[in-house]
């Protein structure tokens, strides 16, 4: 019964309002009577607790929802920064088969950039979406092609679901823009920045004016990285090819970062550098963003008025991140290859680390030898 009700939870959360309250099925004592759920901040609790009928309320720290039936909710969240989400994750889903009832990690949630290591079908660490009751078919057919393939194991089973699908815009200071172009109209600052060879021509106003284009070398590699043609490594090859569309990222880069038109001290992003160069004080035109990145990056981080930022379009279309929900399954495969730097663990050997990108820092023997 208790799968019954993680799927319930895990739907209610996708499909928004799709759900009465006869529904909902409650779990039983055999399986426990908490539903654990990891993740990284509270966005998704929050979305829970909009759209699912059956929250009765939460504790003032956020850690435990009670629902109608007495069903308790335990929220165990942990920082994305530095792999220690995912650590910590893979820490518990390591231990499921010895954990009891109400300590399995029943839902877990994954970002774009990582979830591949768990919809992988030899990890088998989340359960396809068929074995909960869903139809991605007919339940999650108004899903964008792409999240749903982004959230399948390679037989193409899907082992998540998301709400989001993340396209980006470009923010930027409606105070720099009056300043620079006489004007803070999104048309016309989105002409502005429209294709690469304008983009580059306003960089140039922007930096007469004391003003960098945007903070980091790294704001701009989504422009380029969602629009790469193959795969970094083919399936069966030991080969990493570089896309052409990489190496224009790292020729444009240092075309900029020469020219003046990024700030040379801000090195990469989820830094301190990075969160300054978003406050009002900060000489920065404009961040590269979708949705949530506006609500829990730039607006934490901007002390001016509210309104004094705007939307357009940047020069490339692109989307970033996305949050992926997955039901746990009780056994866990996960791989035993730990790097050294961050502790993301993977199921083979990495010369690259998918966590935080040290190159290296795998140890040849498994954790165990």
């Amino acid at each position: 019964m208790k799968r019954k009700f993680v799927s319930v939870i895990l739907t209610a959360a996708v499909v928004a309002g799709t759900l009465s309250a006869a529904t909902v099925v409650s779990a039983d004592s055999g399986e426990g009577k908490v539903i654990n759920i990891y993740s990284w901040n509270d966005e998704f609790r929050q979305r829970l607790e909009a759209v699912y009928p059956e929250v009765e309320s939460t504790s003032k720290d956020g850690t435990v929802t009670k629902l109608k039936d007495g069903t308790e909710i335990h929220w165990i969240v942990n920082p994305n920064q530095d792999g220690v989400y995912q650590q910590k994750l893979d820490e518990a889903l390591l231990n499921q088969a010895d954990a009891s009832a109400d300590d399995k990690v029943d839902i877990f949630l994954s970002e774009t950039d990582y979830v591949f290591k768990y919809t992988d079908k030899d990890a088998d660490v989340a359960m396809p979406l068929t074995d909960l009751g869903i139809d991605p078919d007919k339940d999650l057919a108004d899903q964008y092609d792409f999240t749903k393939t982004t959230a399948s194991d390679a037989d193409g089973v899907q082992r998540g679901a998301t709400w989001q699908c993340c396209p980006g815009v470009l923010v930027y200071r409606r105070d720099i823009a009056k300043d620079v172009f006489g004007t803070d109209d999104p048309k016309e600052v989105g002409d502005k920045m429209k294709y690469y060879n304008t983009a580059k021509e306003t960089a140039a106003q922007l930096k007469e004016k004391g003003y960098y284009t945007f903070a980091s070398y790294a704001d701009t590699f989504r422009l380029y990285g969602n629009s790469i043609e193959n795969p970094w490594v083919e399936s069966g090859d030991s080969v990493i090819k570089v896309d052409s569309k990489i190496m224009d990222w790292v020729k444009d880069s240092k075309e900029w970062l020469d020219a003046g038109y990024l700030n040379k001290t801000v090195k990469g992003q989820w830094n301190d550098d990075w969160n300054k160069a978003m406050s009002s004080e900060s000489k920065v035109f404009a961040f590269l963003f979708p949705a949530w990145g506006i609500d829990f990056t730039l607006k934490p981080n901007w002390d001016g008025a509210e309104g004094d930022g705007a939307v357009t379009n940047p020069q490339q279309e692109y989307n970033w991140g996305g949050s992926y929900i997955q039901a746990a399954a009780h056994v866990s495969h996960l791989g035993r290859y730990q790097c050294s730097h961050c502790g993301f663990r993977a199921k083979g050997f990495q010369w690259l680390c998918p966590g935080c990108s040290s190159w290296g820092s795998y140890p040849p023997k498994r954790m165990e030898e």
